[in-house]
């Protein structure tokens, strides 16, 4: 770092969550001149993929990847505690900045909620044979998600994701030491555990079957989207 004589009217130290929104407020009174300093990087290619965030986790380049001391409470374990090393702190690498950007911009409410039409035994129904006969959805159709894919996706992000979390934190002698109600939630650490497994076990299938439908729907379109949001209709006029 170069010596500079220039002056701020604000120094924030640490480009983590609390970091950023702080420097974002006061930037944006004009008269204000805030210098923010971060140790890690700017940022990481992978941040801004949905699909890579755990590929992060345990990257040095972006993460500090911090282990607890061995200790009675742990077996002499050491927990591995991951700090962000990006612009971001740790919401750059583990999937916050995703999700909280699609509740703000209204995307899940928009996507993933089924509406009322779409709850009808009928369309169920015709959505379920389209799947077991392999149907790919054709136009205006293959660009949105289909009554069971929402449902589906709802299930995962909002109640299996949060559910697996807090199974796996009960089963944390160091978190537990500090909410000890988290192992009364569960009924013990061995119930935590198992239903955790189920979760997992959740997660795997989801996982296989939407892989599965990938391919059916066509790979190369499908991954494109995935990575840079853009799905090209088949047959749809692009110019």
């Amino acid at each position: 770092m170069t010596n500079s004589t220039e002056s701020f009217d604000y120094i924030v130290v640490g480009g983590g969550s609390a970091g950023c929104a702080l420097v974002n407020r006061l930037s944006s009174d004009p008269t204000n001149k805030v210098l923010l300093l971060e140790a890690g990087n700017k940022g990481h290619f992978l941040s801004r993929v949905p699909v890579s965030f755990s590929l992060l986790i345990d990257n040095p380049a972006a993460n500090w990847c911090y282990r607890s001391e061995p200790e009675a409470g742990t077996n002499d374990r050491q927990i591995p505690i991951p700090r962000g090393k990006l612009l971001g702190g740790s919401s750059a690498i583990n999937g916050l900045v995703y999700v909280s950007w699609n509740v703000w911009n209204k995307h899940f409410r928009r996507n993933l909620l089924p509406s009322r039409d779409e709850l009808t035994r009928q369309s169920l129904k015709t959505d379920l044979v389209d799947h077991l006969r392999l149907r790919a959805p054709e136009a205006q159709a293959a660009g949105r998600y289909s009554v069971l894919q929402k449902i589906s996706y709802f299930i995962v992000i909002f109640i299996v994701s949060p559910f697996m979390i807090l199974s796996g934190l009960a089963q944390m002698p160091a978190f537990t030491a500090i909410s000890p109600e988290l192992i009364d939630l569960f009924g013990g650490r061995q119930t935590a555990r198992t239903l955790h497994v189920i979760g997992m076990l959740w997660m795997i299938l989801f996982v296989l079957v939407h892989v599965f439908e990938v391919f059916v729907a066509g790979v190369v379109n499908e991954v494109r989207s995935m990575i840079t949001g853009k799905y090209a209709v088949q047959g749809e006029d692009t110019e």
